[in-house]
């Protein structure tokens, strides 16, 4: 499966793409099936030029095409993965993908605003996209416990937006 990352402002778009190609990443790390193939690189608050360059230059060693244009980063992919620490940028990224029908991996947080996290998941729905959004936090031990003391926890979640 090719995928498309957007954003490099998280050391996640790295760190994914390290379990996808890199020839050094350990075989117990190792997600086999996915290859990075082209990643949108743009300028937010959470990252300095230079981390950018160095984050570039990473995956471009890796054999991924980095550019500054939406439709060249997702141009033959499989899917997105929406890697915007940022999540300010999250919503406007996901009306970019409706259309596109492919399969979304939305990097944590959701949303911005809980007012924003409900549009995308309204986006989701109007579309029937196939999503993906997940945070290591959901490995807590507190957030396990909490989770085993409520009736149905997601099912509350999502009734709520």
């Amino acid at each position: 499966m090719k995928i498309a990352l957007i954003g490099l402002d998280t050391s996640h778009t790295v760190e994914f793409t390290r379990r996808m190609q890199a020839p050094d990443c350990e075989e117990v790390q190792r997600v086999n099936g996915l290859k990075a193939v082209s990643c949108l690189s743009f300028v937010t608050p959470f990252i300095s030029r230079k981390v950018l360059e160095e984050r570039t230059g990473q995956l471009r060693a890796w054999g991924v095409k980095v550019t500054e244009s939406f439709a060249e980063a997702i141009d033959g992919c499989d899917a997105v993965m929406l890697e915007i620490n940022d999540p300010a940028y999250h919503l406007e990224y996901l009306k970019k993908c409706v259309n596109l029908k492919k399969t979304l991996f939305l990097d944590k947080p959701l949303a911005d605003t809980m007012q924003n996290g409900k549009k995308i998941c309204g986006l989701i729905k109007k579309y029937n996209l196939k999503v993906f959004s997940a945070s290591s936090l959901r490995f807590r031990p507190q957030l396990i416990e909490a989770c085993q003391k409520m009736n149905n926890p997601f099912l509350q979640v999502f009734t709520a937006l």
